[in-house]
């Protein structure tokens, strides 16, 4: 996967009439941390609940499943070659599961694409606060380890004002709660690291002593 196949499945996107925003490790490889080996996108509310039907016969894009209305999973076939051809994979995520309940995905889809994302030559790409925060509401064992993700790139020395403004995004839109408990969880993580453990990853991050991630405002 590289740059030029986001440009090209977002271009795809856009010929079928959405206004796709990456998301993903792409926004957070592209500022210098990290690492990612698919897509991750967003796209409005509207769109994302037509997703399957849009694309069930393109000879570029494959929808796999859409799992719990949180997000559409995908396929990128660059030699047009559906089925059976090399792909590069995409998550499209659903903007309505990343508000409270008094908000709306549209609501948080206007904010990204009007005050947290830049346009570029490949394509409008999320700031990596918003990453974050997307981050921080995944439920379950995939919540884990965007959890392990976080905290990796803050070992390769992201800043840690991106979880800051990430808990920003989360008492705007009304979801402080959730993403409050998923940073005591990092910052008890990165406190009880061991330099000389030798046991599974969540347990082997780099020491820093003790690092305040939850901010009180």
């Amino acid at each position: 996967m590289n740059l030029d196949h986001v440009r090209r499945v977002l271009n795809r996107f856009e010929r079928e009439g959405y206004d796709p925003i990456v998301v993903g490790g792409i926004a957070v490889l592209i500022a210098g941390y990290g690492a990612t080996k698919d897509i991750d996108l967003i796209v409005a509310s509207p769109k994302f609940d037509a997703i399957e039907y849009d694309f069930r016969e393109d000879i570029e894009m494959e929808i796999i499943s859409v799992t719990g209305g949180w997000v559409a999973n995908g396929r990128f076939y660059p030699q047009k070659d559906r089925p059976g051809g090399a792909y590069v994979t995409f998550d499209v995520l659903n903007p309505d599961r990343f508000v409270g309940k008094s908000f709306s995905g549209k609501s948080f889809f206007e904010y990204v694409r009007a005050e947290a994302s830049t346009r570029t030559t490949n394509g409008r790409i999320a700031k990596p606060p918003v990453v974050y925060y997307t981050r921080l509401l995944v439920p379950g064992p995939h919540g884990e380890q965007y959890l392990l993700r976080i905290i990796r790139d803050l070992d390769e020395g992201a800043p840690t004002k991106w979880l800051d403004e990430a808990r920003d995004i989360a008492i705007r839109f009304g979801t402080e709660e959730k993403v409050q408990e998923r940073l005591r969880q990092i910052e008890a993580i990165l406190n009880s690291a061991d330099p000389h453990s030798t046991s599974a990853p969540s347990s082997k991050t780099v020491h820093r002593g003790h690092r305040k991630v939850v901010q009180s405002k």
